[in-house]
């Protein structure tokens, strides 16, 4: 991959003969357009595409938290590859091709250790298909953790392959939020995930793994 100044024709995006150009973090690149294989993959190769399918299919329904959750990554990475970068190396368990997510092993966020993990955190199924998502206030919290933080909140169902999300609407000193969930849900398994960040954004908090919770008719 390289960069280009736009000639006398001006900027270009796309496949043009045997090259691709377009925009990363603002700066113009041009590549070569990948030819197709006709060699058939090796195990090796199978088992890695496996492994980042299953990878990606998880964190792209988790995108919006992982941008909050990793905001912190500098340079020319983004929170996107750190994520995956962990989630490949720390997260997967299974030999190919039945591999699995760690689910106890997920990070949503990388903790700079400025903040306290919340207390007790529970999620527990409730009548009518809700997921109450309860915590509570550290005692002996340092003074980078307020009342006024912001929850931020995970559920997947790996058996409809979706997930629904909390992103900074509620408070610490909440103290918990009622999750209402489809119908559709009632009898899957679902998985969760909360951490906090300061009223600005600015501090973010360990991941807490909430467990495994069946949603309840």
């Amino acid at each position: 991959m390289g960069t280009y100044n736009p000639g006398v024709f001006g900027t270009f995006n796309g496949k043009v003969g045997s090259v691709v150009a377009s925009k990363w973090k603002g700066i113009k690149v041009v590549k070569n357009y990948p030819e197709k294989s006709t060699k058939p993959k090796s195990e090796p190769q199978l088992s890695h595409t496996s492994k980042f399918g299953l990878v990606g299919s998880f964190l792209k329904r988790a995108s919006a938290l992982i941008s909050v959750g990793y905001q912190g990554v500098s340079g020319a990475v983004t929170p996107w590859n750190i994520a995956l970068k962990y989630h490949l190396k720390e997260a997967i368990t299974g030999t190919y091709p039945n591999f699995q997510l760690k689910y106890e092993m997920v990070r949503l966020s990388l903790d700079d250790s400025l903040m306290s993990q919340a207390h007790d955190v529970k999620a527990v199924a409730v009548a009518g298909a809700m997921v109450k998502v309860s915590w509570k206030m550290e005692t002996n919290a340092d003074k980078s953790t307020l009342p006024t933080d912001k929850a931020y909140i995970l559920l997947y169902n790996p058996a409809k392959k979706t997930s629904l999300s909390v992103t900074g609407w509620v408070l610490r000193s909440g103290l918990s939020v009622d999750l209402p969930l489809p119908g559709y849900f009632i009898g899957d398994v679902l998985y969760g995930w909360l951490f906090f960040t300061s009223a600005n954004g600015k501090i973010v908090s360990e991941t807490q793994y909430l467990g495994s919770v069946t949603v309840i008719e």
